[in-house]
């Protein structure tokens, strides 16, 4: 009876081994920052570059599910596997009735498993999964990939503390002070959020605002590439003799 309780035991644990074992992906988890992407194209497309293979014997069909874990908002995601790159709107390479595309791997095979990531000119961080699984048994995952990927931004919180308008309360103008070869433009909006005023940032420039009312403003520094760096309040007030 214990023999046989033993056998049994060594038995499920073969399998289970086995399970854990059909797939493998390279590397994982795959941690990387793109420094170098261009924030000004929209199509900016980095790449994170990974391999899974077959571990086994036997032909595996491969399907994935791609699971954004983590990510700003405007961020897309495009998975490659052996066959093609898909879109961005494709989270599965099954879903009955709708797509059916495997990713043929015979024993010992590497085949792609890439992420591209189309950060759409905002900065940030994310993690995306990306779980495998037989065609024939779909509903148990054999492996998950994972991607942790950031795209910093250019300026630093630093850089963007440092920024500063002044004089502040305004009469005629204010300024630029500290780092404003960051800047680009300045807008000034009213308290109720209505766009007044926009400024062309020059050197050593001073923004006129004598003509609007007294009251408080939100003045919005703008780069080109990262968007809004910073908004601050600004007081504008007409001194009288």
């Amino acid at each position: 009876m214990k023999q046989t309780l033993l056998f049994f035991t060594f038995f499920l644990f073969t399998i289970q081994i086995w399970a854990q074992d059909v797939l493998v992906v390279n590397p994982n988890p795959y941690i990387i920052e793109f420094s170098d992407v261009d924030l000004t194209d929209y199509w900016s497309e980095p790449v994170a570059h990974a391999e899974v293979t077959n571990l086994t014997n036997e032909t595996v069909l491969m399907v994935w599910e791609r699971e954004i874990v983590d990510a700003p908002a405007e961020w897309e995601f495009r998975v490659c596997d052996g066959n093609q790159c898909y879109a961005s709107f494709t989270w599965t390479t099954y879903d009955p009735g709708i797509i059916e595309e495997p990713d043929t791997l015979t024993p010992g095979e590497v085949s792609l498993l890439d992420l591209h990531v189309l950060p759409r000119q905002v900065a940030g961080t994310c993690q995306v999964k990306v779980h495998l699984m037989s065609i024939d048994n779909p509903g148990e995952v054999l492996t998950t990939a994972v991607f942790e990927v950031s795209v910093p931004t250019a300026v630093s919180e630093v850089e963007k503390a440092a920024l500063r308008v002044f004089p502040n309360p305004a009469t005629d103008y204010f300024m630029l002070d500290n780092q404003s070869n960051l800047v680009d433009e300045l807008v000034v909006y009213n308290v109720l959020g209505k766009r007044v005023r926009s400024f062309p940032v020059v050197q050593g420039g001073k923004y006129n605002v004598a003509d609007l009312p007294n009251g408080m403003y939100l003045v919005t520094l703008l780069n080109r590439e990262e968007g809004i760096l910073k908004t601050v309040r600004v007081s504008k007030r007409n001194y009288r003799p």
